[in-house]
């Protein structure tokens, strides 16, 4: 028989025999192997001598003598029985996870604000001062974002390394500069291209793209964008303050 019917195959084993072949190819024992599931040595033969008389010929081979007073091995059916089953149940295994992951992410709850960035990241490092706390958090496509919060905000908030954590700032808290090499106090510096400039009566909207791939936007006024030549392609940088970063984490 070249191919194995999964379907037929469960029939004549069963899934509670399952178990059986299992130890019994571990431990080479039927009497070793029953005692293991908790059964008696005639239940386990009893099962055994089904499966042997099935359409798939002899699923155990025994052997007299031995300290042991015996040995059992799978033949190569039930070997590949075994597989089969072990087989299905993995990527079984591996379905549900992905399912869960999926649903984990579905009821991700979005955090809502009226601040232009929010980024989701893990936090890396912790590092506590007298009253304050820094906080670096690394953000998806590899971009680190530093906050500096009170000590009493980490402890409520429960922020520890490794936690997934919002990093929010508000459009008019980011410095543009059209000088990528310019050094500022500011602890956050980002480095990227104008995407895009909304303009207002009196301020416009600068979006900036990441060497990331991240977005970081900017509310300057109409006579900043004139003074520094800002314009859609030209490379630019942005700077925020630890202190102007916000953090939450779902509750």
């Amino acid at each position: 028989m070249n191919e194995l019917n999964f379907t037929a195959s469960l029939t004549v084993v069963g899934i509670e025999k399952i178990q059986l072949l299992e130890n019994i190819s571990r431990l080479g024992s039927i009497t070793d192997a029953a005692k293991e599931m908790g059964i008696s040595y005639r239940t386990a033969w009893n099962s055994i001598q089904i499966m042997n008389c099935s359409s798939f010929g002899p699923i155990i081979e025994t052997a007299a003598g031995g300290k042991r007073g015996g040995s059992a091995i799978l033949t190569p059916i039930a070997q590949k029985i075994l597989l089969q089953y072990q087989t299905v149940i993995s990527e079984h295994k591996n379905f549900i996870q992905k399912i869960n992951e999926a649903n984990n992410l579905i009821r991700r709850p979005l955090m809502k604000t009226s601040a232009r960035n929010q980024f989701l990241g893990s936090v890396k490092k912790i590092k506590k001062g007298a009253v304050n706390s820094e906080v670096e958090l690394l953000i998806n496509g590899g971009d680190y974002i530093v906050a500096s919060i009170t000590n009493e905000s980490v402890a409520r908030l429960n922020i520890k390394k490794n936690i997934e954590v919002w990093a929010i700032i508000k459009a008019s808290w980011v410095i543009l500069s059209n000088e990528e090499n310019i050094t500022l106090s500011a602890r956050n510096h980002f480095t990227g291209t104008i995407d895009q400039i909304k303009k207002g009566a009196v301020n416009s909207e600068v979006v900036l793209k990441l060497k990331s791939g991240n977005y970081i936007v900017a509310t300057v006024t109409n006579e900043s964008i004139k003074v520094l030549k800002l314009k859609k392609g030209l490379s630019a940088s942005a700077f925020v303050k630890a202190s102007h970063v916000i953090l939450g984490v779902n509750s």
